[in-house]
């Protein structure tokens, strides 16, 4: 980790090697998570949607692949619509109207969002 990063998020940035990425809850509301995520090197999360959740993304350290995926009539055969590498520092939204996505760490090292 980037030691002026990892003084911030130290108490919050467990990983886990087994997983692609581990999720550390730092703080909750009534209709709102703030969710360290930790993502390991050359790992990615599945497609997914957020269920009716907006879903806001910064990237804290390293950098990360977004890619967002439209489904045709068929709902099983996802294109791709667009993908872009996001480094520190950068915000991103995304929420079931705009379309679904996966996150990913095609670096050698750790990422955090």
């Amino acid at each position: 980790f980037d030691p002026k990063v990892d003084d911030v998020w130290r108490e919050y940035a467990m990983v886990d090697e087994e997983v692609p990425y581990t999720r550390n809850l730092v703080a909750a509301g009534n209709d709102w998570d703030l969710i360290l995520i930790v993502w390991n090197p050359k790992r990615e999360s599945p497609i997914h949607a957020h269920s009716g959740s907006n879903c806001w993304l910064r990237v804290v350290q390293g950098t990360l692949t977004e890619t967002i995926y439209e489904f045709g009539e068929d709902r099983i055969n996802p294109a791709v619509q667009r993908e872009s590498n996001q480094s520190a520092g950068f915000l991103a939204y995304i929420s079931d109207d705009i379309g679904t996505h996966k996150i990913g760490n095609n670096t050698d090292e750790l990422a955090m969002s």
